[in-house]
C-alpha cells in the first residue's frame, strides 16, 4: 500500500491571518481594497493599522484581486521524470478553457539542469528561473516543489501563502503491485500526486480547514543510495534480497558483481515463478540436500538460454550481462564459461552494505510506503 500525501503551509490559518497574510502580500493596495476585504467576511477592525502602511499608495491605480483562491499564480521547483507530469498537468490546465486553476505558471530549475523540466519550459515557452532564486513577494500564491533536489531556505518559503511543508491536506492510499521496480512506482507515484496535486488545488480552502499534523509513526526513512549497494553479496543475499535489490537499483545502477577481477553487470534478471522452470534441471546437477554449491557459482541453462548464479539460499536467474562488454547469456557461456579454464571460478562476494541500513517503520503499518505532494 502507498499513502499519497499532499502537505501545506499556510501563513493564514484564520480569518485575522487571512488578512493579516492578505495585507502583507498586496502592500501596493489602497483603501478600496479594505472595503472588499471587509465585504469578504473580515472585520474591519483588523486592517486598521494596515490601512496606514498603505496610505502612501493611494493615489495608485488599483485593481483588487483576492490572491488566495484561484486561479493560482504558481512556482514550480523541479528537474527531473518524476517532477514532469505535475508541471504538465498545471500547464496544461493554464491553457485550458474549463475550470482553469491556474492563472500563471513560471518554472524553477537547478542551475545547471538539461533535464525534462527545463526541455519542457522551453518547448511550451515558460517562463524559468535557475537556482538560487531572489526573494519574490506578492508575485506568486503557492510554490509547487517537486523533487528538486535543493532546500528551500526560509526566506523563499515566507514569501509564499502556501509552501511545501505542514500539516497535511490530502492524503490516498492504493496497492503496491507485485514486483514492482523504483522507475515503475516513480510514474505510478507521479501520476498519482498530479492528480491529488490538482484536486488539492481546486479545494485549497476547504481543504486548508481539514488539514492535520503528519503522524511520527508509519513512515520509512529512506538512506542516500551509492553504487556500492549495487554489488551483489552473493554469500549472504537470499534470492528474495536479490530480487528486491535488482527491483531497486536495477534501473538507477544495474546490478554488479565481479567474475575474474573484472566488474560485471547483471541485465534482465528472471523473476522468482521464471526460475522455478529452470531449477528442476539445476538439481538434476546438484541436488538439494547432497550438494552444496558454493555461493557465485555459475551455470548455464542452455534451453532458456540463462546464466544462472548461485546465492545463499538459491539460484538466480540473468539473460544478458556486461562482461568488458555487453553480451548475451549465451555468448558469455559460449566465450568464457564452457571453456575448461573457467571451470569452477566464482563470482565474487562484495560487500555492499545493504545490511548496514535499517528502515523503521511502525508496526500497525507494516507493508505501506509514503510519497508526498506539497506545496504552499
Amino acid at each position: 500500500m502507498v499513502y499519497l500525501t499532499v502537505f501545506c503551509q499556510c501563513l493564514a490559518s484564520g480569518p485575522k491571518l487571512q488578512l493579516i497574510w492578505t495585507v502583507n502580500s498586496l502592500h501596493s493596495i489602497h483603501s478600496c481594497c479594505i472595503t472588499s476585504l471587509s465585504s469578504a467576511g473580515l472585520q474591519y477592525s483588523h486592517v486598521v493599522n494596515a490601512s496606514k502602511m498603505l496610505q502612501y499608495n493611494q493615489k495608485r491605480n488599483c485593481q483588487f484581486r483576492p490572491s488566495h483562491a484561484p486561479p493560482w499564480r504558481v512556482l514550480f521547483f523541479g528537474t527531473d521524470e518524476f517532477a514532469l507530469p505535475h508541471l504538465k498537468a498545471l500547464n496544461e490546465n493554464r491553457l485550458s478553457k474549463r475550470y482553469r486553476i491556474i492563472e500563471s505558471l513560471e518554472v524553477v530549475i537547478p542551475k545547471k539542469s538539461k533535464g525534462v523540466v527545463y526541455q519542457y519550459a522551453e518547448d511550451q515557452k515558460l517562463q524559468y528561473h535557475r537556482w538560487p532564486i531572489p526573494t519574490w513577494r506578492d508575485r506568486f500564491d503557492v510554490g509547487v516543489l517537486t523533487s528538486f533536489g535543493h532546500l528551500i531556505p526560509g526566506r523563499i518559503i515566507n514569501a509564499f501563502p502556501y509552501f511545501d511543508t505542514g500539516p497535511i491536506l490530502l492524503q490516498e492510499g492504493f496497492p503496491v503491485p507485485s514486483r514492482i521496480t523504483a522507475n515503475q512506482l516513480r510514474d505510478t507515484l507521479s501520476n498519482e500526486g498530479t492528480r491529488l496535486l490538482l484536486v488539492a488545488l481546486s479545494n485549497l480552502l476547504t481543504l486548508q480547514r481539514l488539514e492535520h499534523e503528519q503522524p511520527h509513526d508509519g513512515i520509512s526513512y529512506a538512506h542516500l543510495v551509492k553504487p556500492i549497494n549495487a554489488y551483489v553479496n552473493w554469500d549472504s543475499q537470499t534470492g528474495v534480497d536479490i530480487d528486491r535489490q535488482y527491483r531497486a537499483l536495477g534501473d538507477m545502477f544495474n546490478l554488479r558483481t565481479e567474475w575474474k577481477g573484472v566488474i560485471t553487470r547483471l541485465f534482465d534478471m528472471l523473476s522468482p515463478l521464471e526460475m522455478e522452470d529452470i531449477l528442476p534441471k539445476i538439481h538434476q546437477k546438484y541436488p538439494e540436500g547432497q550438494v552444496c554449491p558454493r555461493p557465485g557459482l555459475p551455470f548455464f541453462h542452455k534451453s532458456t538460454r540463462t546464466l544462472c548464479i548461485r546465492c545463499k539460499d538459491t539460484w538466480i536467474g540473468f539473460r544478458s550481462l556486461s562482461y568488458k562488454k555487453p553480451m548475451s547469456a549465451q555468448a558469455f557461456y559460449n566465450g568464457y564459461l564452457s571453456k575448461s579454464r573457467n571451470l569452477g571460478v566464482v563470482f565474487t562476494s562484495t560487500d555492499n552494505e545493504l545490511d548496514t541500513y535499517s528502515f523503521r517503520t511502525a508496526a500497525a503499518l507494516p507493508k505501506l510506503l509514503t510519497a508526498a505532494v506539497a506545496f504552499a
